[in-house]
């Protein structure tokens, strides 16, 4: 159900924005086609690097929440990955994986998404931003590194991997959240039925007091693989 007459409010270096209610709008441009609470004047002050508190009141309810947003990563190198194989009964199909290798900071998890664009007509050929999230600290290599791919269903076909360098552009982008954001991400099938919302509530959010949810945010770096 829509909250339109909540007390909502964000603080940023010291200094508190109040949010706006926006009502549900459908936009066929758009993918944020959702209502919510907007922060127009906070825009310039949104940086990675930050903490960000957040305090909601309601009709005597209170929740609470704080978050910081990392700076961008770097990242070390990057390949496609060799070809795999996967048989669907009577199909088979063989698939290409984007992999980068970042360096890792305490506190912070990461996620790896792509996008393919034509180079003449830059439409957008593929993309995949279906997700895991991966937490810095685990699984660091002997360099001091973290690995991401997109594995599974989610790479490249056979006849895009071919055209990526002379027709197409593979941008990967690697996108930093705290590691709250991994918590969340990792429990939230945890609830019966794999609801995040039925009770009782075995999900890490990390929205406190009279209510539940994710207040977070992401920077993102982006590589082009030729």
């Amino acid at each position: 159900a829509e909250v339109p007459d909540a007390n909502v409010r964000i603080i940023i270096d010291g200094e508190e924005f109040s949010g706006t209610y926006k009502p549900f709008e459908f936009d066929p441009s758009s993918t944020a086609n959702h209502a919510g609470y907007t922060f127009e004047s906070a825009k310039e002050k949104i940086q990675p690097g930050k903490d960000y508190k957040l305090t909601i009141n309601w009709h005597g309810k209170t929740a609470h929440s704080i978050m910081r947003i990392p700076e961008q990563v770097k990242i070390v190198k990057a390949t496609i990955d060799s070809a795999v194989t996967y048989d669907y009964g009577n199909f088979r199909e063989t698939l290409y994986n984007p992999v980068v290798w970042v360096q890792p900071r305490n506190n912070e998890s990461y996620v790896i998404t792509y996008a393919v664009r034509d180079k003449q007509t830059l439409r957008i050929i593929d993309d995949n931003y279906y997700f895991d999230v991966i937490k810095g600290a685990n699984d660091i290599d002997r360099d001091g590194l973290v690995e991401l791919r997109k594995s599974g269903f989610d790479g490249l076909s056979q006849e895009i991997k071919n055209k990526i360098g002379s027709e197409y552009a593979l941008i990967v982008m690697v996108h930093a959240f705290d590691s709250k954001f991994y918590e969340y991400f990792a429990t939230r099938y945890n609830n019966d039925n794999d609801s995040p919302l039925s009770e009782p509530n075995k999900v890490q959010w990390n929205v406190k007091g009279d209510g539940i949810g994710m207040f977070t945010g992401y920077s993102t770096t982006a590589i082009e693989i030729k």
